[in-house]
């Protein structure tokens, strides 16, 4: 089989209520313990394809995302890793712990700025060796909906990343199409963006600049899977395998 690059992008909600019990388990510690299991599932993914797709060596990588809300002065509220090859043990390490730090606190209201951390993700620095076989893949953990881009109480944030998209639809022509300015490493046809998070919320879709995502509608966009969990992060086998065969598939 042909051999690929891969880089993954894990994007984790880190607000407060990700740590709240609301049935028995807390949601942050189900997404940490998927966040450092996700190389074997997506490896043995890839290993599985039929013909087989094999991960180059020394070219798995991977780099977290922790992001909450830009309204909340008393949290960080977009924490960027380094990439990690996980390949290598003391990167692996590195990145466990870098996992393991991650704590739940802050975010006020229920949307948080996931649309940032996706935007901030697609400017990461890919590699950019590896042609057509290379795989750029993100990953986003939540349990709520999630702001439009730039939203006029977060855009004044001190902490608010310079270059975002103004708005989902212009997220989503990045997406689609790659745009050398905002996203000058990213190839859309080598993306993929897997989103685990509910799939409706208590609010309703908001009017104006204070718009309110919900994740369903990026069920239309390309090469992209919404999982759709419960209030503990589970989710179901067959909208995992589905997510996996998005992740590994050619398109």
């Amino acid at each position: 089989g042909n051999e690929y690059s891969v880089d993954l992008v894990i994007c984790i909600d880190g607000t407060g209520s990700m740590a709240s019990k609301k049935n028995h388990d807390r949601m942050i510690d189900k997404v940490k313990a998927s966040a450092k299991d996700f190389y074997m599932l997506f490896y043995k993914a890839m290993k599985n394809y039929e013909p087989p797709k094999l991960i180059k060596e020394n070219h798995f990588r991977v780099k977290v995302i922790v992001f909450r809300d830009f309204a909340d002065t008393s949290t960080t509220p977009l924490e960027v890793s380094p990439f990690f090859n996980l390949q290598d043990p003391t990167d692996t390490d590195e990145f466990c712990r870098f996992v393991d730090s991650i704590e739940a606190k802050g975010g006020g209201d229920i949307p948080e700025n996931a649309l940032e951390a996706i935007a901030t993700a697609l400017q990461t620095e890919w590699e950019p060796s590896g042609g057509r076989y290379r795989r750029q893949a993100i990953l986003v953990f939540t349990d709520t909906c999630t702001y439009d881009l730039k939203n006029p109480a977060r855009v004044e944030s001190p902490d608010y990343p310079i270059g975002m998209p103004d708005n989902i639809e212009e997220l989503l022509t990045v997406w689609e199409n790659g745009d050398q300015e905002l996203a000058p490493a990213y190839s859309p046809k080598n993306g993929r963006l897997i989103i685990f998070a509910p799939d409706t919320t208590e609010i309703g879709e908001s009017t104006g600049e204070n718009r309110v995502i919900d994740w369903g509608l990026l069920r239309s966009w390309d090469r992209t899977w919404v999982v759709p969990v419960d209030a503990d992060g589970g989710c179901a086998q067959v909208d995992l395998e589905q997510a996996m065969d998005v992740l590994v598939g050619s398109f």
